[in-house]
């Protein structure tokens, strides 16, 4: 699996599995800009952490990265089951991915009738 991946920048953002690693990774020309860990359980494939290395933050590359690694879970039948912060905050902004989040971490993302996101009361 790789994707090349642009669009929210110039930069040509490529992301491969390495499988052998348990994780994601970006490379933008040829060097790798950061990664996504992972760990395959059942069905699912549980995001546990992600990280862009600072020469490439704020370029696209962890939207390219997160993108590129969840069409990958989709495309191969599996479950996202997003525990890592950063991937669960790209799920919140790409609601597309809700269908494929499993069952129990898919209620996590559900917004209350008439509430906000916010707790009340602080």
């Amino acid at each position: 699996m790789a994707e090349h991946t642009s669009g929210e920048s110039d930069l040509d953002v490529v992301v491969t599995n390495n499988e052998a690693a348990g994780r994601y990774e970006a490379h933008v020309d040829g060097q790798l800009a950061g990664f996504t860990t992972y760990l395959n359980h059942d069905n699912r494939v549980v995001f546990t952490h992600a990280e862009i290395y600072p020469r490439w933050a704020g370029q696209g590359v962890g939207n390219a990265l997160a993108r590129g690694a969840l069409d990958d879970v989709v495309a191969r039948g599996k479950l996202i089951t997003p525990v890592c912060p950063f991937i669960v905050h790209y799920v919140r902004r790409h609601p597309a991915y809700l269908d494929h989040v499993d069952e129990i971490h898919r209620r996590e993302f559900e917004i209350p009738q008439g509430g906000s996101t916010e707790s009340e009361g602080k």
